[in-house]
């Protein structure tokens, strides 16, 4: 039922990005309905992880895979707002007048961004295995 709407805005948040469009004029970072919409997305997305991990006993395989998959896409949500703001900063900022290094500047920060995602996900990841095994009782 979400597919198509989440598709659509993935694909939205993303081709801005892998296009490198220079963004309308006066487009204000992180304050727009582009920016609304996609963290409106994320929470619900997020939201519907915890409603079936909270249902798991009544799901097949517990809901991991609807889980997963919303977790997933809620991640890809957040990842692609935060690189379409990024983008456009640095290409409103070479607009004002600044240094010839935005390219430059740019990728360095979506390299950070998507490197710092990588390791939060990495982390949230070892916390719910190791919690996982505490609550079974493997680890002491």
């Amino acid at each position: 039922m979400l597919a198509a709407p989440v598709a659509w805005l993935l694909l939205a948040l993303w081709e801005p990005v892998l296009a490198r469009e220079v963004p309308p004029a006066g487009c204000v970072v992180a304050v727009s309905a582009r920016a609304a919409a996609a963290v409106v997305t994320a929470a619900v997305l997020v939201w519907l992880a915890v409603i079936h991990r909270r249902a798991g006993t009544g799901l097949r395989g517990g809901g991991s895979r609807e889980i997963a998959a919303a977790m997933i896409t809620a991640t890809l949500v957040g990842l692609g707002w935060l690189s379409v703001e990024a983008s456009a900063f640095w290409y409103l900022r070479d607009a004002a007048g600044g240094d010839r290094v935005f390219h430059f500047a740019r990728e360095l920060t979506l390299s950070v961004l998507w490197a710092a995602s990588a390791a939060g996900l990495g982390i949230l990841l070892l916390a719910a295995a190791f919690l996982s095994q505490r609550h079974r009782g493997g680890v002491t």
